[in-house]
């Protein structure tokens, strides 16, 4: 084969050189690449965590304020009445409403925990370790207030259930 043959042979080899072969060709080019996505990575983790920062003292004052409003209205109803009222706080949160959800969950938490006991509001609750009959009571229960289905409803009926169980 003469050199020139020879050169294109290589040079069609190389272009066939699957990554690993390239890597041991080029050692500098792996390093390269593999130091810019570990920069990328650490700057978008460094990124989060500094906005995380910054919205964690407004989770914060906003969960001490929900909190002082849930006692306030215990003084002024009783169990039943945290959960229609914590129902009422949920209903336009809609499925992404994360903040919305959790801020009408701790008012129903604080609430429920200060109001005075409602007779029978704890009764006929599934053990919350029984998934199936707890999964039927939570869709019956939300149905019964038009709610079927709604992540808001279902997650004031998870709140009534640890209180009622005592968790």
């Amino acid at each position: 084969m003469s050199d020139r043959w020879k050169s294109l042979h290589d040079v069609a080899q190389h272009e066939r050189a699957g990554p690993r072969q390239l890597w041991r060709q080029r050692p500098w080019l792996a390093v390269a690449l593999t130091s810019a996505f570990l920069a990328l990575l650490f700057a978008l983790i460094g990124l989060g965590a500094r906005l995380a920062g910054e919205r964690a003292d407004g989770w914060l004052a906003t969960s001490l304020r929900v909190e002082e409003q849930a006692s306030a209205f215990a003084r002024s109803t009783d169990q039943d009445g945290c959960i229609r009222e914590a129902l009422r706080r949920s209903e336009g949160c809609g499925r992404l409403g994360v903040g919305c959800m959790t801020a009408a969950n701790v008012f129903a938490v604080r609430c429920l925990d200060e109001a005075p006991a409602t007779e029978g509001l704890c009764s006929e609750l599934p053990l919350r370790t029984q998934v199936f009959e707890t999964v039927r009571w939570r869709d019956a229960w939300c149905g019964s207030r038009s709610r079927k289905g709604e992540a808001g409803c279902e997650a004031i009926a998870a709140s009534l259930q640890h209180h009622c169980q005592g968790e």
